[in-house]
C-alpha cells in the first residue's frame, strides 16, 4: 500500500498518464523551493549542534589545517580562521542531517515539500501509486552523496566521501534525463517511478 497522501486513483487511460508526466522545468522549481527550505532547517541545527560541540572531529581540523597552511603561503592573515574552525563542523553536520532528514519527507510520502507547493506526486510509470519500496529506493539514488557524507563522518571511513562524490556526480547528470521525452531521472528509471502532475484539486 502506498503512503503517498496525494495519490488519487488510478482510473485515468495509460496515454493520459504518460501526458501528466512532469518534465524539467516544474522539477527544477520544485528543487529550489526544497534547497532553501533545507538551508533554513539547516540553519536552525546548527546553534544547537554548536552548543553541543558536535561536529568537531580531526577530519574537520585536518582541513582547517591545509587551509590555513595555503592562507600562509599565499601571505593572507589566518585570522579568518578561528571562527571557521568553530563553526564548519557544526555547519557541515548540520548540512548533512538536514539533506538527509528533510529529503526523507520525499521518500516516505512521495512528495517532498517542494513537489506538494507544485502539486507534482511521484507514481508508477503507469500511474497507480508507488510503494514504499520503491520510493525509499529512489531517495536512496537521488541521495546517494548526502548518505555517504554522513556515513564518512564515522572514523576511518572518511574514503566512503569520495565514492559517494562520484556517485553523486553520476546522479547529477542522470538529472538531464528528464530532457527525454520519457521525463525520468536516472533515479527515476532506476527505482521504476515518474513525476506526475496531480489530477484533481
Amino acid at each position: 500500500m502506498s503512503t503517498n497522501p496525494f495519490y488519487e486513483g488510478g482510473t485515468q487511460p495509460p496515454e493520459l498518464h504518460y501526458n501528466l508526466r512532469v518534465g524539467f522545468g516544474p522539477r527544477l522549481g520544485a528543487f529550489i523551493i526544497d534547497v532553501l527550505a533545507s538551508i533554513l532547517f539547516a540553519l536552525a541545527l546548527i546553534f544547537p549542534l554548536k552548543s553541543f560541540g558536535v561536529g568537531n572531529n580531526e577530519a574537520i581540523t585536518a582541513m582547517i589545517d591545509s587551509i590555513g597552511t595555503l592562507y600562509e603561503t599565499m601571505g593572507i592573515s589566518t585570522d579568518i580562521l578561528v571562527p571557521l574552525s568553530e563553526w564548519m563542523g557544526a555547519w557541515m553536520l548540520a548540512t548533512v542531517i538536514a539533506n538527509i532528514s528533510y529529503s526523507l519527507i520525499e521518500g516516505l510520502t512521495g512528495a517532498s515539500p517542494g513537489k506538494r507547493v507544485l502539486r507534482l506526486v511521484i507514481v508508477r510509470p503507469d500511474g497507480t501509486p508507488a510503494p514504499l519500496s520503491s520510493l525509499l529506493g529512489r531517495w536512496a539514488i537521488k541521495n546517494i552523496n548526502a548518505i555517504t557524507s554522513f556515513i564518512a563522518l564515522a572514523p576511518g571511513l572518511g574514503f566512503v566521501d569520495s565514492i559517494g562524490g562520484f556517485l553523486g556526480f553520476v546522479v547529477f547528470i542522470g538529472f538531464f534525463f528528464m530532457l527525454s521525452e520519457k521525463r525520468q531521472a536516472l533515479h527515476d528509471i532506476i527505482a521504476h517511478t515518474v513525476v506526475h502532475h496531480r489530477i484533481s484539486d
